[in-house]
């Protein structure tokens, strides 16, 4: 069983599930879907989770942790793995906010300045429209 993992690229334990599924029923045993077996579902429900999408946009929620424990709480819904609450919005496309990253020693009243000395962009193309006619 062990060649067979290293060989086949799985753990053990993978191959020996593989084996028993095999000798209780054959090929169709082992090709067989489970997802009817494990069910398909989600374990946070539509309104949890729009309530969960809520609390995110209102910026209540800024981590995976922060998530986790808002469905936790409110809803009484605990995932088995630590990033399954992670693993939903990654399912579900759904990022949390962040903020744009700044540098350490970038000086907040500089930056102010020069955005009030720089022209704006259409004052550029306005200038430059003018230039060429």
């Amino acid at each position: 069983m062990g060649e067979a993992a290293e060989v086949l690229g799985y753990s053990w334990r993978q191959c020996q599930r593989w084996f028993a599924s095999y000798r209780k029923g054959g090929l169709e045993e082992l090709l067989g879907s489970r997802v009817s077996e494990r069910g398909g579902q989600e374990l946070v429900t539509p309104e949890a989770f729009e309530e969960l999408e809520e609390a995110m946009k209102r910026g209540e929620i800024a981590t995976i942790s922060q998530a986790e424990e808002f469905v936790r709480l409110r809803h009484g819904i605990e995932y088995s793995h630590p990033d399954g609450v992670g693993q939903l919005l990654r399912r579900r496309k759904v990022k949390l906010k962040t903020g744009r990253p700044r540098h350490e020693k970038a000086d907040p009243e500089e930056q102010e300045a020069f955005k009030k000395t720089s022209p704006t962009p259409s004052a550029e193309s306005e200038s430059a429209i003018a230039a060429s006619h």
